[in-house]
């Protein structure tokens, strides 16, 4: 077959938001590119051709989150006709922007054991796991909170708020394996979201100070469910149960705006918050591969007994 790896610029980045959009939660659906995805050398993107069909896209994040810690992320790696070749052209055409970067990682479901046996094959390894939970239906809860503890919505331009929320989560969440650190400056991206809700980035507070976060977005498969994301509290206040009010007050906003049901996410090692989230009714629906491959090699694109080789 004949391949070639085409450069995402204004001109075609429709192509790969359709090609996002049709494919991309096959594997991922994390971070795809969505209706307000901007080409910009921090997120280096290709379309994959076989002659005038379409069947690839990679896009990979070198947002300063990431690659300030030698990372980049991948926002989607896939390809309609998997193969070794076409995933080691997709690497070759993005491997050239990461510079610097000593690693790519990307998720997969651990049902697609196709797709993770040709990663690797060109290099990928299982780094970690993060399971995917369901509560359904979504239920109001009415939540009491101690004296002088409050939530505060965050507006789009509240850059006190946003640097707040980003110093609640690096402290929350800094024991994580995978943690990337969370700028201010990060937040804007999720008002621009396709998923963002009115109201649903909050910051917890008490007597004023900054403890806590929660997002609550409409989940990109399904219209009627919701996600809950960036739950934390600061490690001097977990324990008190905090934490369980946060998750109960996602899951009560949720359902006074008429979603069905709630999904999170939350990493395999983090066995507390999974004990809360499973006594609070959620059911592991997906379990989720995180793949990373170090970049002290060469993808060569070949066939399929030969498309990577030690660099």
């Amino acid at each position: 077959m004949t391949l070639h790896a085409e450069p995402v610029t204004p001109g075609n980045v429709d192509l790969l938001i359709r090609y996002c959009r049709e494919h991309g939660a096959e594997h991922d659906s994390s971070y795809l590119p969505g209706s307000g995805f901007h080409v910009t050398p921090e997120q280096p993107s290709y379309l994959l051709w076989s002659g005038n069909t379409l069947i690839g896209a990679a896009s990979l994040m070198l947002i300063p989150r990431y690659a300030s810690q030698g990372v980049g992320r991948f926002a989607i790696l896939h390809t309609t006709l998997p193969a070794a070749e076409t995933y080691a052209r997709l690497l070759a055409a993005i491997q050239p922007h990461a510079a610097g970067v000593r690693k790519l990682v990307l998720f997969l479901p651990d049902t697609r054991t196709q797709t993770a046996g040709l990663l690797e094959g060109l290099g990928f390894a299982v780094e970690r796991y993060a399971y995917v939970l369901r509560k359904a239906p979504a239920e109001t809860i009415e939540v009491t909170w101690p004296a002088g503890v409050e939530l505060e919505a965050l507006g789009r331009d509240d850059l006190v708020g946003a640097g707040h929320f980003a110093d609640c989560i690096n402290d929350s969440f800094a024991r994580l394996a995978g943690h990337a650190p969370l700028a201010g400056n990060d937040l804007r991206t999720w008002f621009d979201d396709e998923g963002y809700l009115e109201g649903g980035i909050l910051l917890l507070k008490q007597d004023g100070r900054p403890i806590g976060t929660l997002m609550v977005m409409r989940e990109s498969e399904d219209p009627g469910t919701a996600e809950i994301a960036a739950l934390g509290v600061v490690a001097a206040r977990q324990g008190g149960g905090l934490g369980r009010r946060l998750l109960r007050y996602g899951v009560d906003w949720a359902a006074r705006r008429g979603f069905h049901s709630i999904v999170l996410s939350v990493n395999a090692e983090n066995e507390a918050a999974l004990r809360l989230y499973l006594a609070e009714g959620f059911i592991r629906i997906e379990t989720m591969v995180c793949y990373a491959c170090r970049l002290d090699r060469e993808f060569v694109p070949g066939s399929a007994g030969d498309s990577a080789r030690p660099g």
